[in-house]
């Protein structure tokens, strides 16, 4: 995916992508946020479930996202974040606890602001 941007017309939307079991995912440009009545233990705005051998890049966090990525699957295995504008996001990302941590290899970008 290049250059998506979402918005909200209902509600009942939680994340802007929820992207499960993908094997080779390219996530590039997409620009986002969970949906207005979430807060950030409830969605983020990317939810990626069992994604293998993926690449995040050139992405912006919108105002007002709690977390960017949340990340969860026992599946989950070598994802790469890079380039991404994260400034307006609280949180970059979350793992689950069936995900490692291990699995996600962040090579920078721009970072949340710190809130004095």
């Amino acid at each position: 995916m290049r250059h998506y941007n979402e918005t909200y017309r209902k509600r009942r939307w939680k994340s802007a992508l929820s992207l499960r079991d993908i094997d080779g995912l390219t996530l590039e440009g997409f620009s986002g946020r969970q949906a207005h009545s979430m807060t950030e233990t409830e969605a983020p705005a990317v939810a990626l479930d069992g994604v293998r051998d993926a690449v995040i890049r050139n992405c912006r966090a919108q105002q007002g996202t709690e977390t960017f990525l949340g990340f969860r699957g026992k599946d989950t295995e070598d994802v790469v974040l890079a380039g991404n504008d994260l400034r307006h996001a609280a949180v970059v990302y979350t793992v689950e606890k069936d995900a490692r941590s291990s699995a996600i290899q962040d090579l920078g970008g721009i970072l949340p602001r710190k809130k004095i």
